[in-house]
């Protein structure tokens, strides 16, 4: 037992160090769809300020209430998120959706720094086409949920939403292997929990009770430690993957309540 310890200890700093155990990137999914005149949906190349190219879709709609900023979770990328975009942008909202460095189609390779980067220059691009601080709703799931929160923190914004996400990454990695100290070496923090009170806007947590990859008492933690006005949309039946897909009607009602409360138009 020792020695498995030992063995496992070896093999597992050296990995949590380099954040192989945070980030699964991918290149695949439909690539085709901005192609797609039907689908009124633009690639856009961004620079991050790391100098890595970032790759991130602009679905729009005619006269949009609003700017929905979308950051993924830790696997895949956008071309993999077509049916949740187009959901979003049924809400008459103008959708902006962001490949970290490594993801998809975006140079670099995936890091905390990558991710942080990724999310400043799409606001940046998004202020600079016209769009209204005020107007922009920043949406996160799981990892994107990190990325979601530091933005909601530094920069202005109408309102956040955050799915199925975390107080830190090293608390995830005490959670899920509470017996080895991975946790305190791992080179990805994105500590959200001592962001929450920075936030200033109405904000929307939405999360599964029975989340196999994130403990719902992290989502809890960030609920409680949010200032008001607030709201936890908690589903007893879903785990960390399934929320979206299980209850679409409710989920988007929620976020469309959400954009009545940042009381602006999208520019």
């Amino acid at each position: 037992m020792l020695f498995g310890c030992s063995l496992l200890m070896l093999v597992g700093f050296p990995l949590a160090c380099s954040d192989h155990f945070t980030y699964f990137p991918k290149s695949d999914g439909d690539w085709t769809y901005p192609q797609d005149p039907a689908a009124a949906t633009d690639e856009i190349t961004l620079l991050s300020k790391d100098g890595f190219p970032i790759v991130c879709w602009r679905l729009s709609v005619p006269e949009p209430r609003a700017t929905i900023l979308y950051f993924h979770g830790n696997t895949g990328n956008i071309a993999r998120r077509v049916g949740r975009l187009n959901g979003y942008r049924s809400l008459n909202a103008d959708v902006f959706a962001v490949d970290y460095a490594g993801f998809g189609k975006s140079g670099g390779k995936p890091s905390e720094q990558g991710c942080l980067s990724a999310a400043d220059a799409a606001y940046e691009a998004l202020i600079a086409s016209g769009v209204a601080p005020e107007s922009i709703l920043v949406m996160g799931e799981s990892l994107g949920g990190g990325v979601a929160v530091y933005l909601a923190s530094t920069r202005k914004i109408g309102a956040l939403c955050v799915q199925s996400s975390f107080t830190s990454i090293p608390d995830v990695a005490r959670a899920r292997i509470p017996y080895l100290p991975f946790h305190y070496f791992m080179r990805s923090r994105m500590d959200s929990l001592s962001r929450m009170d920075k936030i200033d806007v109405p904000t929307l947590f939405i999360g599964g009770h029975r989340d196999e990859a994130i403990p719902f008492s992290q989502l809890e933690a960030l609920y409680a430690a949010a200032p008001d006005p607030k709201r936890l949309l908690e589903f007893p039946d879903c785990g960390h993957n399934d929320v979206w897909t299980n209850h679409q009607a409710e989920y988007l009602a929620a976020m469309d309540q959400l954009i009545d409360q940042m009381g602006s138009t999208g520019a």
